[in-house]
């Protein structure tokens, strides 16, 4: 009965990732190598689900099927830490990700070389499995390389301005308590169903994320700036950037030069006021702030803004310089009047410019 019950779960196991390949595959808000990354780590727990099924079929049946019995389980202890590095490099922003890669080969390599003197795991006279000497060894790896895949989406979200939602928070603890009950509870084997959960559910978030954000800077998009507004309330401040006579860089230097210029200036935005609130590409040319500070901050931030704007005009001279105009949210303000406010201060400080 128990068996047949795990069989279940290794059926919903392997739909649930044989789904998600067929999705990401199909997926066009996914790049190349996203795509490439997130179908491997659907390899990954494919492979080991298998390798722990035939772990679970065979363990004490017999000396006839010890290599096969040896193989799933080398199968298994090798891939289940690339499934983590590989939906480190799809859903995250990994740093030092060459390292990650050759740790997941020293890590294979680190099997091979332990499994006949049976020092990670091994197989007995009768086919029965048991943990060798330096499996603590394996799973402070993969614990690690748990830690490297949720830093690196987290990582990634703080870039998107996402920051960590509630969503990744279950995420993570669907895959921790998948990992407490197989150690607590060793023949409740569900470790890669929670896995193969996770793999689903980064996808779908990194999907909602993709549909957020402005293709060319990365900023947040037009939407999410409406939606923001309407349901920011209290004191904020709303600050409106228009790059100067950006059609002559696109007419003079060409679209691509142009593309550049817009993703300096959605950099120099969100190091200058990213950390007091979101920021947004709402326009060709056109982004927007809607953040929170005092007076101090706020001199602070415009100032290291200009700077900023004349470090990066210094060093290419294709780049143009940016105005903005702000105003001041209050509870008595219109979110209409509000936008109009710092679109005529906008114009001004442009008009000013071009004459100074």
């Amino acid at each position: 009965m128990f068996f047949d019950l795990y069989t279940a779960v290794i059926m919903i196991t392997l739909l649930i990732v044989l789904i998600t390949a067929v999705d990401i595959h199909n997926n066009r808000l996914l790049s190349r190598d996203t795509a490439r990354w997130a179908i491997l780590a659907c390899v990954m727990i494919g492979l080991s689900t298998s390798g722990e099924y035939v772990d679970a079929l065979l363990n004490g049946s017999g000396l006839t099927w010890i290599p096969v019995h040896i193989a799933g389980r080398l199968v298994e202890f090798c891939c289940a830490p690339v499934i983590c590095i590989a939906l480190a490099f799809a859903y995250g922003s990994p740093v030092n990700g060459e390292v990650a890669i050759r740790s997941a080969f020293i890590h294979i390599l680190f099997e091979l070389v332990c499994l006949f003197p049976g020092l990670v795991f091994y197989v007995d006279e009768i086919n029965l499995y048991h943990r060798g000497p330096l499996y603590p060894v394996y799973l402070a790896y993969f614990t690690a390389v748990v830690v490297f895949a949720f830093m690196t989406v987290i990582r990634k979200g703080k870039a998107y301005q996402t920051d960590v939602d509630q969503v990744l928070f279950w995420i993570l603890t669907i895959l921790v308590t998948g990992v407490i009950i197989q150690f607590l509870y060793s023949r409740i084997r569900i470790f890669y169903l929670c896995m193969a959960v996770v793999n689903m559910l980064l996808c779908i978030r990194n999907d909602k994320t993709m549909l957020q954000v402005d293709t060319v800077t990365g900023l947040l998009n037009r939407k999410c700036y409406y939606v923001d507004l309407a349901e920011h309330d209290g004191d904020f401040m709303l600050y409106l950037f228009d790059v100067d006579l950006f059609k002559q860089v696109n007419d003079t230097y060409g679209h691509t030069v142009g593309d550049i210029c817009l993703q300096t200036v959605s950099a120099i935005i969100l190091d200058a006021f990213g950390s007091y609130g979101q920021c947004y590409r709402i326009g060709g040319d056109e982004f927007a702030a809607v953040v929170e500070m005092d007076l101090q901050q706020q001199v602070q931030a415009e100032s290291h803004f200009r700077q900023l704007v004349k470090d990066a005009m210094e060093h290419d001279e294709r780049m143009p310089d940016v105005s903005f105009g702000l105003s001041r949210h209050r509870d008595d303000h219109h979110i209409r009047s509000l936008i109009d406010e710092a679109d005529e201060n906008l114009y001004h400080n442009k008009m000013a410019g071009r004459k100074k």
